[in-house]
């Protein structure tokens, strides 16, 4: 499991880049303070393991209250299909 970020800890959001490459598989993920820099590894994993039938790349604003998915990838992937929170 992951640890959550220092960011959440002191009340601000954070944001969560998941990858699962199967369904019920493992999940691989990394957490960024600023959205632009969580873009910026969203679209390199897109284009790194986007192409694998099964892969679904999520990803999540998270802030003490909520947690938002911003973007998933494959743009179809169906709900239930994200990786759980961490």
């Amino acid at each position: 499991m992951s640890r959550q970020p220092e960011e959440l800890e002191t009340g601000g959001e954070a944001y969560r880049l998941t990858c699962r490459f199967h369904p019920g598989g493992p999940t691989s993920s990394g957490w960024w303070p600023h959205r632009e820099t969580a873009e910026l590894r969203y679209r390199e994993w897109v284009g790194l393991y986007g192409s694998a039938p099964e892969t679904v790349i999520t990803l999540t604003r998270l802030t003490d209250d909520r947690a938002e998915v911003l973007r998933v990838w494959p743009p179809q992937a169906r709900p239930g299909t994200e990786p759980p929170d961490a």
